[in-house]
């Protein structure tokens, strides 16, 4: 609208208005679209008012309302448009009412500035009880807005029946730091010469997450010189995640009644069937899920190269070699190894799958002295098993060397494994898991091992018994997950590192035979570790302004792990090996295959 001291309205759209006596049902749809055009030009004025989803004026009489159906309202003004009085249910002279709300009520107004907007407006009537335990929904894009209110009331008795809802982070329907503090901003208004009875109604709190806000008091009800009489009785939440938690906080349920929101993150469950950490936590296991992909890795690399594996398997037969030194898997080699590792760990709350490939080279040093190194990149893909986190994406570069010492019959041998990772976490967060969250970050950590053992020989066979201790390390960054839709909530990580010892004691064996004209070798390895402590999981939590909480969760100490291979000669100087490996932990189950390469000069 263009020009000098113009001025456009657009008054009283009504969805529906009854006078009738009796009962009033509406099972279907009851929906308003009212729209205005900018106002442009000196003083010009264009104004949206009085839009209401269903008016009943009953003219001093009773009448029994029931809303099943759906109640929508939507007013839409251009740059410099006024918006004012707008609501879904207004109730006038309707002395001994009854109001039921069970439908789906919302009320979506776009305006430069807006003011007086309402759910449910009682004016004028005595004795008129509500009962609302669906949500009145407010969806405003209002640059200047006024007073928003679920339930207002003016010159009138109302006294509250069974569940009465409230939609807290609606826009308008702010928390407050104390008691005398946004009292425009309260969802309910007792105006003068009015009175609201509680009647220890339970209170059920919806949310919007997008504009929640935390650790700060929402208090209820505005009284501007009625009268509010008893109290609101249980306090009920409606949504789904259960690391959000709503008190109350107010000097009292009545008048004064306030309602708080926290994070407060727990485990979901301590049952042995489901996983056992909360929502949070999970969030931050994935350097754990790295630890494990890159030991299990590294360990099957090295545990089978000169210098870890504890005795040189000969690659022909004896007989062959009476001329030319025998030809052993202790040769100089170089090797590339395809990886693949699937981990299980439900305990942990996540699944996780790992492609990787590396490159080493190992051989003998001296007569008594191999060596080994391999350095290798893996992607691995992480399924969280909980509400609220979705996946992450892993980068992990590895490597690690062996060294053994072999004074026949006895050995001994050192590894070290280090690790590396590049973390993109995406999840879920808000009361529904509907806001997208996500999150980088880097790990890193190491696995030192020695051992020592005696290897018995007897024709084609071989078995090396084993003791040794190890040490594994790994640590995270601190991080922070990242909201776009709420920066409110943000979640923060400090996470701990983790460090401990481990016993192990082991056994190889080792067999040769053919195929054909093919030499072959078949091996195995079972192998138990037992943790002396320090393998507990540990993070603090928290949200902007909020208290800091502990997480935390022990990995089972003990491990047991088995392996078996093959390797056979594909021409000579070059070997194909074939290998399975399983890691069995009371927390996880971790399982590899791998496939290498080996070229001997």
């Amino acid at each position: 609208m263009y020009g000098t001291y113009t001025e456009v309205y657009v008054n009283s759209a009504l969805g529906t208005k009854t006078a009738t006596l009796g009962n009033y049902t509406n099972s279907g749809n009851i929906n308003i679209d009212a729209s205005a055009g900018s106002a442009t030009g000196n003083n010009a004025q264009v104004g949206i008012s009085d839009i209401v989803g269903a008016v009943f004026s009953l003219g001093g009489y009773a009448q029994t309302i029931n809303n099943q159906g759906n109640v929508s309202i939507k007013v839409t003004g251009d740059k410099g448009s006024t918006v004012n009085s707008v609501g879904a249910f207004l109730l006038e002279n309707a002395n001994g009412s009854t109001l039921n709300n069970t439908g789906k009520t919302s009320l979506n107004i776009t305006a430069t500035t807006a003011n007086d907007i309402y759910g449910i407006y009682v004016k004028d009537s005595k004795n008129v009880t509500i009962s609302n335990p669906e949500p009145i929904y407010f969806e405003l894009s209002v640059q200047n807005l006024g007073s928003v209110r679920t339930l207002k009331i003016e010159n009138s008795s109302v006294k509250l029946q069974g569940d009465f809802s409230l939609v807290f982070g609606s826009p308008g329907i702010d928390p407050s730091p104390d008691s005398n503090t946004n009292l425009d901003k309260r969802p309910i208004y007792v105006g003068p010469n009015s009175t609201l009875d509680l009647n220890n109604a339970t209170l059920v709190v919806y949310k919007d997450s997008r504009n929640l806000k935390f650790n700060t008091p929402y208090y209820l009800i505005h009284n501007d010189g009625g009268t509010v009489l008893g109290q609101f009785g249980g306090l009920k939440k409606t949504w789904t995640n259960p690391e959000i938690v709503v008190k109350w906080v107010g000097p009292d349920n009545g008048e004064h009644a306030a309602v708080i929101f926290t994070y407060e993150p727990v485990p979901t469950n301590t049952t042995n069937t489901t996983p056992m950490v909360s929502p949070s936590f999970a969030t931050t296991v994935g350097y754990v899920g790295s630890s494990i992909i890159s030991q299990v890795f590294g360990k099957t690399i090295l545990g089978y190269t000169p210098g870890g594996l504890p005795f040189c398997m000969p690659r022909e037969d004896v007989s062959q070699s009476s001329k030319d030194p025998l030809r052993t898997t202790c040769d100089r080699n170089v090797f590339v190894l395809p990886l693949y590792t699937k981990l299980d760990a439900d305990d942990l709350g996540f699944d996780a799958y790992a492609y990787g490939l590396a490159l080493g080279v190992g051989g003998k040093i001296t007569e008594k002295l191999a060596a080994g190194v391999f350095a290798g990149y893996s992607k691995a893909d992480l399924y969280f098993k909980v509400n609220g986190p979705q996946k992450e994406y892993q980068s992990i570069y590895f490597g690690g060397l062996a060294l053994s010492y072999t004074p026949k019959p006895w050995y001994a041998r050192f590894t070290a494994i280090a690790h590396r990772a590049n973390h993109d976490y995406r999840g879920f967060t808000g009361l529904y898991y509907e806001l997208y969250e996500h999150a980088n970050y880097k790990s890193w950590g190491f696995d030192t091992e020695l051992a020592g053992g005696y290897v018995f020989n007897k024709e084609k066979y071989t078995i090396a018994p084993e003791i040794g201790l190890a040490y594994t390390y790994y640590t995270s960054d601190d991080f922070h997950t990242e909201v776009p839709a709420n920066p409110a909530w943000n979640r923060y990580y400090k996470t701990d590192s983790v460090g401990f010892v481990k016993g192990l004691v082991g056994l190889y064996g080792a067999t040769t035979s053919k195929m054909g004209n093919t030499k072959t070798i078949l091996y195995g390895h079972v192998r138990l570790e037992q943790a002396f402590g320090g393998n507990r999981l540990s993070a603090i939590s928290y949200m902007q302004d909020s208290p800091e909480y502990r997480l935390s969760k022990k990995i089972g100490k003990t491990t047991l792990i088995g392996d078996i291979g093959v390797r056979f000669e594909l021409r000579k100087g070059a070997e194909l090996e074939l290998s399975f490996r399983g890691d069995l932990n009371a927390d996880y189950r971790a399982y590899m295959t791998k496939a290498a390469l080996r070229y001997y000069f």
